[in-house]
């Protein structure tokens, strides 16, 4: 050490308990920079333990929310959870790109099928979601203009509002 310590490692500890081990705001209460307090908490290890004890609840308390959000079926928790702890399952965005490839072959297979039905879309999702497998070359229909706006027989328009569907009906 160069000098005197401005601090004594118990105003250190009780800045970061009083803000829950997060290190910024402990340097802020004491008047001092974030590293002088990362310098403490790597010289005295019971400090270093009172902002892993800190983490670690917090990191519970996220795992406890995102918890209470799958149970409760919301949709983004419940794709955040499987995309990184379901991985051992299949669940990974790899797996999904696969599953879009194999989308985009069966939906080109059925176009060039003259005797294949028309696609039809009834929302602007749906029509922004496969529109983007459809434009090949090789004859597939293009859009014209944003999805749900070309009024041509190779593109899309809309019927109703909200409903997009093949042009030839529009």
């Amino acid at each position: 050490m160069a000098g005197k310590q401005r601090y004594t490692v118990g105003q250190v500890a009780e800045a970061l308990d009083a803000c829950k081990g997060l290190i910024y705001l402990a340097a802020r209460r004491l008047g001092c920079t974030s590293a002088t307090v990362i310098n403490y908490t790597n010289r005295y290890p019971a400090l270093r333990e009172q902002v892993a004890e800190f983490h670690g609840r917090r990191v519970d308390a996220a795992e406890a929310a995102l918890d209470k959000a799958v149970l409760a079926g919301e949709p983004w928790a419940v794709l955040f959870l499987l995309r990184t702890q379901g991985k051992d399952r299949g669940y990974t965005a790899k797996a999904g790109l696969e599953v879009a490839e194999r989308v985009r072959q069966r939906v080109v297979e059925e176009l060039v099928d003259a005797d294949a039905a028309p696609i039809v879309v009834r929302t602007r999702g749906e029509a922004s979601a496969i529109l983007p497998l459809l434009e090949c070359p090789g004859g597939i229909p293009e859009v014209t203009g944003r999805p749900g706006a070309g009024v041509t027989r190779r593109g899309w328009c809309d019927a109703r509002p909200g409903a997009v569907t093949p042009a030839e009906e529009c």
